[in-house]
């Protein structure tokens, strides 16, 4: 299992170096205009960035669209989290007779850390294709809440391929969730820039990971293994329909579309408008 996460750990780090945090010029007009507002922030004395980010986080949370995915970000991601934290526990409640199964569960989770980078690998060169931000995170939300059912059945009929099956889909579809659902957030926020909008949701998330373990681990306490794996399977359909009814606005999309964008912050930075 260590191997397995070193091996996976050094080529992250290996794609990091060789590509590096950010291309050297802005990929489009939209992030032509946000580096340009980080370059007129950093300018500006201390107390006029604390009120812009005032009146950038009020601006943020007065967006519906925001605020949907905002809840449905930690609500999905943080399953995975739950399983790597719980996961063991589990099975040692559900299955006692079986010596080795914490071995069991530390390559299940390696494979689904490993399926959560492909996740996310092949989900960057599609959305850049087909710009369809909801339908890929509406489809990954599905696919999660499809591996929350799939280990909801495994435990509560005792069936440990269909538990590590699930934990492995969930892997895949968490690393698509994660991504999909940043790029929509950068979407429905500009011009405001992404590093605001994911600070705030990186906070509930870690709210919402000590919550996902805490009740599950009462449940599993207190009530049965079964409803301490259950619990997940309700909040990622509630959060599939959160997402399926709003229309989002991709702001950005129509930043880079030369008929529609706004101009440039400065004229030396990206394409000039027309």
């Amino acid at each position: 299992m260590f191997a397995t996460m070193g091996v996976i750990s050094f080529v992250v780090l290996v794609m990091s170096i060789i590509f590096g945090s950010e291309p050297p010029t802005p990929p489009g007009r939209a992030e032509a205009n946000v580096a340009d507002r980080r370059k007129n922030e950093k300018a500006a004395d201390i107390l006029q960035t604390l009120k812009e980010y005032k009146v950038s986080v009020k601006e943020l949370f007065s967006s519906k669209e925001f605020l949907i995915i905002w809840i449905v970000l930690p609500l999905v991601s943080s399953t995975f989290r739950c399983n790597i934290v719980l996961l063991s526990s589990i099975l040692l409640v559900e299955f006692p007779d079986k010596n080795d199964i914490d071995k069991h569960v530390g390559i299940a989770l390696a494979i689904a850390w490993f399926m959560y980078t492909i996740g996310s690998l092949v989900t960057g060169p599609i959305l850049s294709k087909t710009h369809r931000y909801k339908e890929v995170t509406c489809l990954s939300v599905l696919l999660t809440f499809a591996s929350c059912f799939a280990i909801l059945l495994g435990v509560r009929f005792g069936n440990i391929p269909s538990i590590f099956a699930g934990v492995i889909l969930k892997g895949f579809s968490t690393g698509i969730f994660v991504t999909s659902a940043v790029e929509l957030i950068a979407e429905v926020t500009y011009p405001e820039a992404p590093s605001l909008p994911m600070l705030i949701s990186c906070a509930l998330i870690g709210v919402i990971t000590v919550m996902y373990s805490t009740v599950g681990r009462i449940l599993l306490q207190n009530v049965s293994p079964t409803a301490a794996t259950g619990f997940p399977v309700v909040l990622t359909l509630l959060s599939c329909f959160l997402l399926l009814f709003p229309k989002f606005v991709y702001k950005r999309q129509m930043a880079n579309n030369e008929e529609m964008c706004e101009p440039l912050i400065s004229s030396q930075t990206g394409c000039s408008s027309k």
